[in-house]
C-alpha cells in the first residue's frame, strides 16, 4: 500500500464529501492533495474534471504527476456513464490509482440526494413520483424533469466491477465514518494504517461540525411549497396547505425500494 502513487477518491456524492474534502485531505501531511477547493491550476481541465459532471476525458490529458498524490472529486460518477466510461476516465487520470469509494445506505443516501435537490433546485413532488424502478440510467441529483433511476443504487455491482478492473479499492461504509467524533478520530487512524496518510488532527465533539446538514421536516415542507409556487407560477403570498407537502415519501415506497434491491448493504463489506 505504501508504494502507491496516486490515491483518488471517487465519491459517491452525499456520503460526506465536503467534509473530507474541506476537514480531513488538506490535513495530511506526506502527500500532495488536489480537489476542487485547493487546486492552484485551474486550467480547462481541472475546471471539467472537478466542476462538470458530465464531461468525458477524450484525450490523453493527464495531471503532472510527480509525488505521491491523492485526488479526490465526485465528479466520475457522470449520469450517462455506464461502468466502462468510469473506468476509462479514470485511467485518463492515472493508469492504475489507489481507488477510495465511501459508500451509504441506499435509501439513506436517496433521502439526503432529495433533500439536497429540494434545496438547490426547484424540485416540489415527493420521492414516489420521481423515481423510476425500471431504468438502467444513472443519476446525481433529482430534478421535476428527470427521473432518477435505481440504477445508481447497484452498489454490488460497483464493487465487483472495480475490484476486477484495479489493483487495489478500499470501500468504506459513510455510517462507519460520520456516527461521530470518536468514529471520525478512528478513519483517520485507519488512512494512517492503510495508507501511511501522516495527519496532525484529532477531532473533539466541539469541533466535529458537520458541513451540509440537510433541512428537517418542516424546513422541507416549506421549501417544497416555495419551489411548486415558482414553478407554476403562483403568488408567493397564496398560501398552500395542501396534505400532499406534509410526507416526501411514502412507507409503501420505502418498503417497495429496499425490497427492489439485489444485496444485502451491511454485508457487502
Amino acid at each position: 500500500m505504501k508504494k502507491d502513487k496516486v490515491f483518488l477518491h471517487i465519491g459517491l456524492g452525499r456520503t460526506g464529501s465536503d467534509f473530507i474534502q474541506k476537514k480531513v485531505f488538506p490535513k495530511i501531511l506526506n502527500i500532495k492533495y488536489i480537489d476542487r477547493y485547493n487546486s492552484s491550476k485551474f486550467d480547462k481541465f481541472r475546471i471539467n474534471l472537478f466542476y462538470n459532471p458530465f464531461y468525458n476525458i477524450k484525450k490523453k490529458i493527464k495531471l503532472n504527476i510527480k509525488n505521491k498524490t491523492l485526488i479526490s472529486s465526485e465528479n466520475f460518477f457522470n449520469p450517462d456513464y455506464n461502468l466502462n466510461e468510469l473506468k476509462k476516465k479514470i485511467n485518463d487520470i492515472y493508469k492504475n490509482p489507489h481507488i477510495i469509494l465511501v459508500l451509504r445506505e441506499p435509501f439513506s443516501h436517496l433521502v439526503s440526494t432529495y433533500k439536497y435537490s429540494v434545496e438547490h433546485g426547484n424540485l416540489w413532488q415527493c420521492i414516489d413520483d420521481i423515481f423510476d424502478f425500471n431504468s438502467t440510467r444513472r443519476a446525481r441529483n433529482m430534478s421535476n424533469d428527470i427521473v432518477f433511476y435505481k440504477n445508481f443504487y447497484n452498489y454490488k455491482l460497483l464493487i465487483n466491477y472495480l475490484k476486477n478492473q484495479f489493483k487495489n479499492v478500499d470501500i468504506f461504509k459513510f455510517e462507519e465514518i460520520f456516527e461521530s467524533y470518536e468514529s471520525m478520530n478512528n478513519f483517520l487512524f485507519l488512512l494512517n494504517e492503510k495508507f501511511n496518510f501522516k495527519h496532525k488532527l484529532k477531532f473533539s465533539k466541539k469541533n466535529f461540525g458537520k458541513i451540509n446538514s440537510s433541512f428537517n421536516n418542516l424546513e422541507l415542507r416549506k421549501k417544497r411549497i416555495i419551489n411548486f409556487k415558482r414553478k407554476n407560477n403562483f403568488s408567493s403570498s397564496k398560501k398552500i396547505n395542501g396534505p400532499y407537502f406534509n410526507k416526501f415519501y411514502s412507507a409503501k415506497f420505502k418498503k417497495n425500494f429496499l425490497a427492489s434491491l439485489n444485496f444485502n448493504y451491511d454485508k457487502l463489506f
